[in-house]
This record gives structure tokens, C-alpha cells and sequence, in this order.
């Protein structure tokens, strides 16, 4: 997240040069740590392999039939991508969750949103580069010291949620007072993307919550928080920004669904199984020197134009292998990583270098999280499971090396009484 502190002092392929080595570190802490196989390691391990196989098949491709475009920026950058998802997903680093996983979290992005509020304020704006000053008429659209203004609230979002998980399973205060900041930080930033991650992570929630209770209670907090909103701020630049992102003409999105429809026009002309402009609708390329002929404004389409639909498919799957990954019972966490894929679908996000490495990181903070103490009323699975069979066979449970000791009279349970043998 702090690429743009490289950048303010060397240059932005520093930046990223720091950014690969601090990839490849994260992933060799995890193996170093101690790690075992999670049940799915062997789909998530196939998906990989198909992943870069079609990888080769569509370089192999364009350096056959173009002379301009450099493939090879765009699919290290992806082969990085899908080493880490495959480690956090097919994995469970047991030994790095023992780490503290949301102190870490904490600081990364309480440094950033202060970094930011600066900037809003007029300050810092020459210090660290990639702020948007343009696009809403002299607002100010923090980057942070992520590098850019599209990076900041994509990966605040992301962390957003990791805190209202933890302070789901916990109840401990400071993680719903981080959650809430990180909450207003990314409204504050008039970035959409990262109000969809928001807003869509909270419907998952909705669809995922247990029971009906949770469903109403989330429902009515919804409404709530809705009506104040309308309230505080209608007639504002921040109530025009996001209601008008359901606008298909307010400001960006024509030329948002203009590039949509010339992304699927280059797949359709091409191999539509394996792609064939890989490298030349993304920024990377253009960042570390290469010839880059834009954006297409959606991560989907984007794969679609450079891995074709086999690709695609082995991409989305093994992100999906990181959401299935997560702990079944951090609903919150599952539904911001749902909300998070849901979002590349319309914004190009996929190669975002800290929105990628923090959604593969997301299981970790789920195993960290299963190994602190849950909040009033929820039990560990492993735990709950021990305690039923105890109380199923009448044993009494004893600490491991200690002799099992027979159950006595005001133990016993209802089948061990005569008269219920009878």
C-alpha cells in the first residue's frame, strides 16, 4: 500500500520493483511459517496450471501476429497474482496467523486514511503523487501513499471488512471503532469502486446472514443509515458522485460503457478461447515502460481480451477458491470478498496491485481470526463438536496425558439411569 512512497523519492517502476519483492516475500513467509493443505488445494492447484498454460498459448499468439504490443508486462504481473492466490487459498498458514494479523492491518490503513484526510485538506498533494485533482472540479481524490487515487479505496474497503469480521467474532471495541473509520474513509473518497465493494458486501452479507433476526437487523440498519445519508448530505458532491454512479449518462459512465463494448468488439476478434491482445488494455504495461493502448474500465472483459473465455474462467475460479478459503462462519469477511469480485465485473481492478494482495490475504485474517476468542454466544466448531460428543457419551472431558475417570452419579445422563434402560 505505500508504493507511492517509492515514487515520491525514486521513480514508479522503484515502486513497483518494491511492490513484486514485497509479493514474493509475503508468499516465502507463508511457506516458511508452516503451512498445511486446505481440502481444496487440488482444483485450486488444476485451475492454476490451466491458468498458465493459456497464458503461454496467448503470448505464443501475439508475438505471431503484432509487432507493437509487449505481452510479457501484463502476464508477469498476472502469474504473480495467481502464485499468491493459489498460496492463500489452497494453503493455511497456521504459523504466519499466529502473527498480529490485525495490528498490521490496522496500521497500514489508519497511516493511509490520515495520509489522505491530509490531502483533502490541501496538503501533502506534492509530497506523494497520484492524487485525482480534475475529474471533480478541484475536489480532491486522495491516493494516499498507495500511488493512486484508485488504489486507496480499494484496498481501505477491503480492510473495511476485515474489521467488522473481527469485530463480529470478537466483540472487542476497537475493531468496530477501525471498522467504522475505514467505513467513512472510503465515502470520503468519491470513489465508486469502493462504495461497491461496500454496499455489495453488505447485500452478500444479507443473502449469507443465518438467520432471519440478523437479516432484519441488517435491513433496519440499512434503512437507517440510508435516510440519514439523504438527509445530511442531498444537493452535496458526495450524494451527486454516488447517485450518479446508477446513471448510465452521469460523468464517466458513457465513456465507462464505451470501452465495455469495445473490449467485447477486440475479444470477438480474436481466439475467444485463449485471447489475443494480452498486454494491451491494461495500465500495467504503460507503467513500466511498454505500449499500452488503454483501459477497458472492467476486470472481466479485460481477462476476456487477453486470456479469452478459458482463461477468464480459471481466473474468477481460483478467486473464488480464496472466498471458499474464508472460515464458513465469517459471513462479513466472505461478503466483502464477494463484493470485492462482484466489483471487477464493472471497475478494472484486477490489477491492482494492493486490492489483489489483500483479498488473497483475507484467509489468513480468517485463521488468525478463528484462533482468538470468539464473542458471547458463538463457540468454536471443534470445540462445540467436543463438548456434544461429551455430553452424548456422558464422559467427562480431561485435559490430554490425564486417566479417564467414570462419570459419577449426578453425571450420569438420562440413558444411564435404570429406569431409562427399562
Amino acid at each position: 500500500m505505500s508504493r507511492g512512497a517509492f515514487e515520491a523519492v525514486a521513480s514508479k517502476q522503484i515502486g513497483y520493483a518494491a511492490q513484486a519483492v514485497a509479493l514474493a516475500v509475503i508468499i516465502l513467509l507463508g511457506l516458511a511459517c508452516g503451512f498445511v493443505k486446505r481440502p481444496g488445494q487440488r482444483w485450486m492447484s488444476a485451475a492454476v496450471h490451466l491458468f498458465l498454460t493459456v497464458e503461454l498459448i496467448s503470448v505464443a499468439y501475439v508475438i505471431f501476429t503484432s509487432t507493437t504490443i509487449d505481452p510479457w508486462s501484463y502476464v508477469l504481473v498476472m502469474t504473480l497474482f495467481v502464485s499468491l492466490i493459489w498460496a492463500y487459498g489452497a494453503l493455511q498458514f497456521d504459523g504466519l496467523a499466529r502473527t498480529n494479523v490485525m495490528a498490521w492491518l490496522a496500521a497500514a490503513a489508519l497511516v493511509s486514511v490520515a495520509v489522505a484526510a491530509i490531502q483533502q485538506a490541501g496538503l501533502l498533494l506534492d509530497v506523494f503523487p497520484g492524487n485525482d485533482l480534475s475529474s471533480l472540479g478541484g475536489t480532491v481524490r486522495p491516493a494516499a501513499i498507495t500511488g493512486s487515487y484508485l488504489h486507496y479505496p480499494l484496498a481501505v474497503a477491503l480492510i473495511c471488512f476485515a474489521f467488522v469480521q473481527a469485530w463480529a467474532s470478537t466483540r472487542r471495541g476497537w475493531y468496530g471503532i477501525v471498522a467504522l473509520i475505514l467505513a467513512v474513509a472510503v465515502a470520503a473518497s468519491f470513489s465508486r469502486s469502493g462504495m461497491v465493494i461496500l454496499a455489495v458486501g453488505v447485500l452478500c452479507y444479507f443473502l449469507l446472514s443465518a438467520t432471519l433476526s440478523q437479516r432484519m437487523r441488517l435491513a433496519f440498519m440499512v434503512i437507517l443509515v440510508a435516510t440519514l445519508a439523504a438527509v445530511a448530505f442531498e444537493g452535496t458532491p458526495y450524494w451527486n458522485r454516488y447517485v450518479g454512479g446508477l446513471d448510465s449518462g452521469a460523468a464517466g459512465n458513457q465513456v465507462r460503457i464505451t470501452k465495455w463494448f469495445t473490449g467485447m468488439e477486440y475479444w470477438l476478434d480474436s481466439p475467444l478461447l485463449t485471447g489475443g491482445y494480452t498486454g494491451h488494455f491494461t495500465n500495467v504495461t504503460g507503467n513500466l515502460g511498454g505500449e499500452a493502448g488503454g483501459v477497458l474500465e472492467s476486470g472481466l472483459i479485460q481477462q476476456l481480451v487477453s486470456f479469452g473465455l478459458v482463461g477468464t474462467i480459471a481466473f474468477y475460479l481460483l478467486m473464488a477458491g480464496v472466498v471458499l478459503a474464508v472460515r464458513p462462519g465469517h459471513r462479513w469477511l466472505r461478503a466483502g470478498l464477494i463484493g470485492a469480485m462482484l466489483q471487477t465485473l464493472v471497475y478494472q481492478s484486477i490489477e491492482v496491485v494492493p486490492f489483489m494482495v489483500l483479498f488473497c490475504l483475507m484467509p489468513l485474517v480468517s485463521t488468525h481470526l478463528g484462533r482468538s476468542r470468539p464473542a458471547t454466544g458463538e463457540s468454536r466448531p471443534g470445540v462445540a463438536l467436543s463438548q456434544s460428543a461429551h455430553r452424548r457419551t456422558g464422559q467427562v472431558l480431561r485435559a490430554p496425558g490425564l486417566p479417564a475417570r467414570q462419570p459419577s452419579d449426578n453425571q450420569r445422563t438420562v440413558s444411564d439411569q435404570p429406569w431409562a434402560r427399562r
